[in-house]
């Protein structure tokens, strides 16, 4: 099946049921077709055991969790039911903190990679991007999207270098990525916070920067991350 262009947005939910009902009411009046969330609200579970659990159920939408065994799920995509050329990619890890699907177009394929980068929550300790999760090399039309949780002057030139991030930056670089962010504009606030703060990033290979199209940040979701906007185009 082909497409003209696929409109995306990502959000870091904060693990809140009201903004992901604002983000899925957002993404409808928007026609968005993938929400690529972090932190995403799920089902409760007292006995630790998220095996069976999903998030916010909506009639347009297919939910994709990660292969995350029992653990809490900490990525999750929204399909619309109509795109039915987009599914789990075979590469995509067992680990709830990383997702990857394929957009199928004929013999052709795009990659997106949603990422929460942040402790593994078995308890070592080890960040999500030093697990060796994603694919090496990465496939030639990849997006790499996601939750960083790292500050450097790249992308966040008003705040202080955090302590992994030339490591980041050396990964970044050394996939052929490139950075759709403005440098300096904000992804995430708090009140307690003078200036919003860049942690959530939007990546892809060299060979998909022209087809990938419109990016913007959508504040007031309702979460403590703005939401983060673009088209993919099929050229």
């Amino acid at each position: 099946m082909s497409y003209s262009s696929i409109k995306t947005l990502q959000i870091n939910l904060n693990r809140s049921a009201a903004a992901t009902e604002s983000a899925l009411d957002l993404a409808i009046g928007l026609n968005v077709d993938i929400i690529a969330v972090q932190e995403p609200w799920v089902f409760p579970r007292p006995d630790g055991d998220y095996t069976t659990t999903r998030s916010v159920i909506h009639q347009g939408f297919t939910q994709i969790l990660p292969n995350h065994g029992s653990l809490r799920p900490r990525t999750l995509f929204y399909i619309n039911k109509a795109l039915s050329f987009i599914n789990i990619a075979i590469e995509s890890p067992q680990d709830p903190d990383c997702l990857i699907i394929d957009i199928n177009n004929g013999n052709s394929k795009i990659q997106v990679i949603n990422i929460y980068n942040e402790k593994d929550l078995n308890g070592t300790g080890t960040f999500t991007i030093d697990r060796g999760l994603l694919p090496n090399p990465l496939y030639q039309h990849s997006i790499v999207l996601g939750d960083f949780n790292t500050h450097h002057p790249w992308w966040d030139p008003l705040h202080d270098k955090s302590p992994a991030a030339d490591d980041l930056v050396e990964w970044i670089t050394t996939s052929n990525l490139l950075l759709l962010n403005e440098p300096g504009t904000g992804t995430f606030y708090r009140p307690h916070m003078e200036i919003p703060t860049v942690i959530d990033l939007t990546l892809t290979t060299t060979n998909l920067v022209d087809k990938v199209q419109d990016w913007q940040t959508l504040p007031d979701i309702g979460s403590d991350h703005y939401g983060i906007l673009f088209n993919i185009i099929n050229t």
